[in-house]
């Protein structure tokens, strides 16, 4: 068989087969691909919209305060949320809405802090630091009761789980 009637040749019916299916699947391939690149613009979109808060907590000597509990708080809507600093006192209050928030944080053994009026709009990051004075100690547990003795013959009458009393 020469070249030239190789060319002339009819396909094989599973040949036809193959290439009418790739006309029906092309169009659903092209759909898909057309969705998948427009979907993270959509979601970068959305994403552009929210801010955070960003900032560092120190004491009054300027040293980093570690596992501080921050609460941001949109003052309109009541919506909060909370992270914690890190051990060089950072912290990031991520996917905010725009808005007016206020920010506090606490650690044990420092007195609470908070910056009111901060103002998130739609992909910014502002910086709020805070600086946390020192505390006094406020609560104190004191015991006023005292456990007595149980005498020997009265722990024999108690009894136990699986322990068969006579």
């Amino acid at each position: 068989m020469s070249f030239s009637r190789l060319a002339e040749a009819k396909p094989f019916r599973g040949q036809q087969e193959r290439s009418r299916r790739g006309t029906r699947v092309a169009p659903a391939v092209a759909l898909g691909a057309a969705l998948f690149l427009l979907l993270p613009q959509t979601a970068s979109g959305q994403a552009a919209a929210l801010g955070s808060i960003r900032g560092r907590v120190t004491d009054p000597s300027q040293a980093p305060i570690p596992d501080a509990s921050i609460t941001i708080s949109h003052t309109r809507t009541g919506l909060v949320s909370t992270a914690a600093t890190t051990v060089d006192g950072d912290y990031t209050g991520r996917f905010l809405p725009p808005g007016t928030y206020s920010v506090t944080a606490h650690r044990s053994g420092f007195q609470r802090t908070t910056q009111p009026n901060v103002v998130v709009a739609a992909a910014s990051n502002p910086t709020v630091n805070l600086t946390l004075a020192v505390g006094a100690v406020t609560e104190s547990i004191t015991v006023s009761e005292s456990v007595g003795l149980v005498e020997a013959e009265t722990a024999r009458q108690i009894p136990l789980a699986g322990r068969i009393v006579f």
